[in-house]
């Protein structure tokens, strides 16, 4: 009898901003660059889509093989837009996070639209609203 269960290839890439470990079931998982403990939560869990479409394959899974030189690209790509930024908590959690957006535009321009009090805003968010609220050369 043939084993049904298919089996999961994880794959780290070590970059100056983070360490992205990515899985061929269609998500990954976002570390400080240094300084992992074993069996440490994820500071972010994205999905395949957010590397973008060069890697996404059928249902959301990765689409190539995980030591292609396309998805070496794509997570540097992304590391360099967003690692920093995931690994300080700034785009919330990913996909485990009911408040925000799992794509890194969409959830900042969500926690601006959706958050009242800034709460949820992202840093960067709140100085773009800061330098709106306050005309160019009225600063004290």
């Amino acid at each position: 009898m043939a084993d049904r269960m298919a089996s999961v290839a994880r794959r780290p890439f070590r970059t100056a901003d983070a360490l992205i470990v990515v899985s061929s079931d269609g998500y990954f998982d976002v570390f400080p660059p240094t300084g992992r403990q074993p069996n440490a939560r994820p500071a972010y869990r994205g999905t395949i889509a957010e590397l973008g479409g060069s890697v996404r394959g059928e249902n959301g899974r990765l689409g190539v093989r995980p030591d292609s030189v396309v998805l070496d690209a794509a997570v540097s790509v992304w590391s360099r837009s967003h690692g920093a930024a995931a690994v300080q908590g700034d785009m919330g959690l990913g996909r485990n996070d009911s408040k925000t957006a799992a794509t890194p535009a969409a959830g900042a321009a969500a926690a601006v639209k959706a958050a009242p009090d800034d709460a949820k805003a992202p840093p960067a968010a709140k100085a773009r609203k800061a330098e709106r609220a306050e005309p160019a050369g009225t600063a004290s």
